[in-house]
């Protein structure tokens, strides 16, 4: 950990009493580089990443329903958005960490008080 705090900028970490935030700028190299290094790979990350639509991301039918709740009311919890899709509220929120993994959803503030924040809308299909 002290060699990751000393090779980045100190701009880029966010700490909290129990937790630590980091947040790195887009490289242009280096996604150019993910993007060759994904081409020449078998499949994708459940068959999400390559190729396809909206910058190279694929959404399953579940991921446009919660990323459509979350448009409507970006204040939602997980269980309240299994209770309006008809999901399980474990699925929902194994697909949110899915969506903040790949950066298109963040939270913003706290699970109670929160709200979701969509991050690139350029990747939605809508």
């Amino acid at each position: 950990m002290r060699k990751i705090l000393t090779v980045y900028p100190q701009s880029i970490f966010h700490i909290s009493e129990h937790f630590i935030d980091v947040k790195f700028n887009y490289d242009e190299n280096a996604m150019s580089i993910l993007q060759e290094n994904s081409a020449n790979a078998d499949g994708g990350i459940n068959g999400g990443v390559n190729g396809g639509v909206n910058g190279g991301v694929e959404f399953s039918e579940t991921e446009l329903n919660i990323l459509a709740c979350l448009t409507k009311n970006n204040e939602l919890n997980a269980g309240e958005i299994a209770k309006q899709l008809g999901i399980g509220k474990r699925t929902v929120e194994r697909v949110i960490k899915s969506l903040k993994m790949q950066g298109i959803i963040e939270r913003i503030g706290s699970d109670k008080t929160g709200h979701w924040e969509i991050i690139d809308y350029n990747k939605l299909p809508f």
